[in-house]
């Protein structure tokens, strides 16, 4: 039954984006990549790393993201996704599913928001805003909620993320980035406090094409 709805709903948000695009003229389709990998280096190690490719064409996104994990054990996963972007407002789901180590099924699926909610653009100097909602609908639900914060001077960010949950209502993270970017380079070193305040760390680093 969990599988059947799964696919349910990809057929429906399948079918929703094809009667959009059918109903727009000179539609213009693009294709990015992204390859990064981000450590944990405090309180343990840990590692993920990851390859990523964008089709975007009238407002929708389809995604895949390929993610790996070698430090304390191998591990593949695969994520499918599908977003529109209107204007300020991006509306999507994605399908997430465990491809090693085996078996190959499909183990969560979520639905999310994001809105933006100021930017401006200050002589080479960029300050915006957002806020976000998430929920997961399989295996169990689960919902996050968080506001973020992002400064941009000459190449340089610093970006917070404050997350927490609605139900139960709580605190579930603060996380800090400082990173240096050019146009197809990013590095950055992170902090973050749990909701029990437990601090992390580590750094990260991906490069987009084109």
């Amino acid at each position: 039954m969990r599988r059947l709805s799964l696919i349910l709903i990809a057929l429906f948000l399948l079918f929703a984006m094809t009667a959009a695009v059918g109903a727009q003229e000179n539609v213009v389709v693009s294709l990015s990549a992204e390859l990064g990998s981000e450590m944990t280096v405090y309180p343990s190690f840990a590692d993920v790393s990851w390859f990523s490719l964008y089709l975007d064409f009238a407002g929708f996104t389809l995604s895949s993201e390929t993610s790996l994990s070698y430090a304390s054990a191998f591990s593949v996963s695969q994520t499918f996704g599908l977003a529109y972007t209107w204007n300020w407002l991006t509306l999507g789901s994605e399908l997430s599913m465990g491809v090693f180590p085996f078996p190959l099924a499909f183990d969560s699926a979520n639905i999310y928001g994001v809105a933006t909610l100021f930017e401006m653009p200050l002589n080479g100097t960029s300050f915006s805003g957002g806020i976000g909602t998430s929920a997961t609908i399989y295996p169990a639900f689960a919902d996050d909620v968080w506001f973020d914060l992002s400064l941009g001077v000459d190449g340089f960010s610093i970006a917070s993320r404050t997350t927490f949950s609605l139900i139960p209502v709580g605190f579930s993270q603060q996380r800090f980035d400082i990173g240096f970017g050019l146009d197809w380079f990013s590095f950055y070193v992170w902090g973050a406090l749990s909701g029990t305040w437990d601090p992390s760390g580590g750094v990260g680093l991906y490069f987009s094409f084109p």
